[in-house]
């Protein structure tokens, strides 16, 4: 199973978090420490508000050991935390609340951040294909079997036969069929792209649905994916 991002390009490295399409961010504190805990036993960019950069190690959360630091870093200071994986990022803004020297590096401990950054995020991570499910688009009591491409928190892309006539805008229900169980949400037409004579649609979901989002995030673990 492949993960693919809907941006159609590499984002540039960002250590400071500027805004970019298709990030989530997120304030809970359940997806605080989830950003916090992924990033434990890893290599990760630190950087300092005065644009310095250089690579720390997690050692714990909110625990950082930079070797030999170039950079100087004091209490009170904002600085910027982001683990690269691939085209993927997770990151933070935290303020240092000790510097602890501890052999020819120093430790670099922060307070626990307002606000965490996943890119892509959870709504715009894409898997290729549709978790095994079969799909069936229901309208005015007529249902027409589609294949499907990919599937989103957000939405789903599928192709089915042109001569069944969606357009833009419009809203139906989507029947997820899985072996275990079917789940139906409402979603509506975004994209129609004629292909020879077939239709490929891009739909979005209208709500949210938790059971939909449990399977991706499964997914994403299984694959490595998940921040």
């Amino acid at each position: 199973m492949n993960v693919t991002a809907h941006a159609e390009s590499i984002p540039p490295f960002d250590p400071f978090l500027q805004e970019l399409v298709g990030t989530e961010i997120v304030h809970d504190l359940d997806g605080i420490r989830r950003a916090v805990a992924s990033m434990v036993g890893r290599e990760v960019m630190i950087a300092a508000d005065a644009g310095e950069l250089t690579v720390a190690r997690c050692t714990g959360a909110l625990s950082f050991f930079v070797d030999a630091p170039a950079v100087r870093f004091e209490v009170g200071d904002t600085v910027a935390i982001t683990d690269h994986r691939g085209v993927q990022f997770v990151g933070f803004r935290a303020t240092v609340g000790a510097v602890v020297r501890e052999g020819d590096g120093v430790v670099v401990k922060l307070f626990v951040p307002r606000e965490a950054v996943f890119y892509p995020g959870r709504r715009h991570v894409r898997l290729d294909g549709t978790l095994g499910a079969d799909v069936v688009l229901e309208y005015d009591d007529q249902v027409t079997v589609a294949r499907g491409v990919d599937v989103s928190m957000g939405g789903i892309g599928v192709r089915t036969d042109a001569n069944d006539g969606f357009v833009i805008g419009q809203v139906f229900t989507v029947h997820l069929n899985f072996g275990d169980g079917t789940l139906s949400l409402p979603a509506r037409v975004r994209t129609a792209v004629v292909l020879g004579e077939d239709v490929r649609l891009g739909l979005e979901f209208a709500a949210r649905n938790e059971e939909l989002e449990r399977r991706i995030r499964s997914a994403l673990v299984r694959a490595g994916h998940a921040p």
